[in-house]
């Protein structure tokens, strides 16, 4: 887009290689565990995000949530009303 004088307006950088479009990558190696298998299980479900396509990331992630708040519903049974994927 041009402004009136024929020069593009600053903004963000708009190419792939620009930083806005970075993945964030997670690394899970070295992690020794938080002393809850449940726990440990869900978190290592992370690892699936490297191979699967971007737009199956939500469901990995939603079911990981899922999942700790399970854990931490068995944890603190007051809060079990609460359905999954609910804050």
């Amino acid at each position: 887009m041009d402004t009136t004088d024929g020069t593009t307006p600053p903004g963000p950088p708009t190419s792939p290689t620009s930083p806005t479009n970075d993945i964030v990558r997670l690394n899970l190696a070295g992690l020794s565990g938080t002393g809850d298998s449940r726990v440990d299980e869900a978190v290592a479900q992370l690892g699936r995000l490297d191979d699967a396509p971007l737009g199956e990331h939500p469901a990995i992630l939603g079911q990981v949530h899922d999942r700790l708040r399970e854990v931490l519903g068995e944890l603190s049974p007051g809060d079990t009303q609460r359905t999954a994927g609910t804050p």
